[in-house]
This record gives structure tokens, C-alpha cells and sequence, in this order.
């Protein structure tokens, strides 16, 4: 009798212990989805890496592995409680493992719905960081098609300054031709006053040597 209430006390102990366990990790994965909620809204800083997502999986495998625990440690109680040979006892014993059981039924039923809301939450995740990754492309093209750009503006810009400096050579010559062209007419005038002249001259003398 005495061997049968260490067992349970021990199995009671087990189950107390597990149980504070796995609602400690519902706590952890809860927190762990309202930092990722806070980095999906834009409220905290996103990091690529996504380092709360393992920690998510992580936690998701343990709080499995004690819920699968507890569940066999209720199932032990629930035996132990059949082999009391004292129907009090028995009693007693089976009403703690209703209570666990439903205990664990309320928490095995929040860790489903949390780990459907973490499942949400890595879609999500993975959907931002997929178009964060496709907003870095586009601007990659978009500061190369930049560049191009203003590499043509320099080119352009370059052959505007050679084109200017053709268009300056040009009308230097053409000023340089038009006063040329000024001096050849003056002396042209010149030679045909002096020509004239010597013509007037002659024909002057030869008038008044008669």
C-alpha cells in the first residue's frame, strides 16, 4: 500500500512538473508570435535571418514532446489509480486524472491553435522576406539604369563640349575669312583709285602737251 502511494505521489509530482513545463512553453511560443505579429505590422526591426523562427520550431518541438509526456504520465496516474485496492482511493485518484486529463486536453487544444497562428506567421515571414528580397533587385536595376543614364548624359555632355569647341574654331575662321576678305576688297578699291588715277594723269598730260 505504502509502494502504491509513492508511485502516485511521484507520478503526481511528474504530471505537476510537466504540466508547469508545457505552459511555460505556451507562454514562450506565444511571446515568440507577438514579436513576430510585431515584425510583420512593422512595430519591430526585421531581420532576414529570422532567427525567431527557429526558436519558434524549437519551441513547437518541445512543447509536443512534454504535452506526449503528460499524456503518458496521466495515462500511468489513470493505472496506478485501477490497481488502488481501496475504492476511496480510487476514487480520489481518478478524480485527479479527469482533472489532468482535461487540463491537458485545454492545453494540447492552445498549443494547436498557436502552432496554426506560428504556421500563419512563417508564411507571412517568408512572403515579406521574399518581397523585401524582390524590392532590393528592383532598386539594384534601378540605381544600374541610373548609372546608365547618367553615364549617357556625361557622353552627351562630352560632345556638346566638342561640338562647341568646333562651332568656336569655325567662326573664328569665319571672322578671320571676313576680314580677310574686307583687306583684299580695300586694296582692290585702292588699286583701282591709284589706277585711275594714273590713267587721268596721263591722259591730262598728253592733253596739254598739245
Amino acid at each position: 500500500m505504502e509502494a502504491e502511494d509513492v508511485h502516485v505521489k511521484i507520478c503526481l509530482q511528474e504530471i505537476v512538473k510537466l504540466d508547469l513545463e508545457v505552459q511555460a512553453l505556451i507562454q514562450d511560443i506565444r511571446e515568440y508570435e507577438n514579436t513576430s505579429l510585431s515584425k510583420i505590422t512593422g512595430d519591430g526591426d526585421f531581420n532576414s535571418k529570422n532567427p525567431t523562427l527557429l526558436s519558434l520550431e524549437e519551441l513547437n518541438l518541445l512543447a509536443n514532446d512534454k504535452l506526449t509526456k503528460l499524456r503518458s504520465k496521466i495515462k500511468e496516474l489513470e493505472r496506478l489509480a485501477q490497481e488502488q485496492e481501496m475504492e476511496n482511493n480510487q476514487n480520489m485518484i481518478m478524480k485527479q486524472v479527469q482533472t489532468h486529463q482535461q487540463a491537458l486536453l485545454r492545453k494540447v487544444s492552445n498549443h494547436q491553435a498557436l502552432s496554426r497562428t506560428a504556421n500563419s506567421i512563417t508564411d507571412n515571414l517568408i512572403s515579406l522576406n521574399r518581397m523585401m528580397a524582390t524590392q532590393v533587385k528592383q532598386s539594384e536595376q534601378t540605381i544600374n539604369t541610373l548609372a546608365s543614364s547618367s553615364k549617357t548624359v556625361d557622353e552627351t555632355h562630352e560632345e556638346f563640349k566638342g561640338m562647341s569647341g568646333h562651332i568656336h574654331t569655325s567662326k573664328k575662321l569665319l571672322s578671320k575669312y571676313n576680314r580677310r576678305e574686307f583687306t583684299d576688297r580695300l586694296l582692290i578699291i585702292l588699286a583701282l583709285v591709284f589706277f585711275f588715277a594714273t590713267v587721268l594723269y596721263i591722259v591730262k598730260k598728253r592733253l596739254w602737251s598739245k
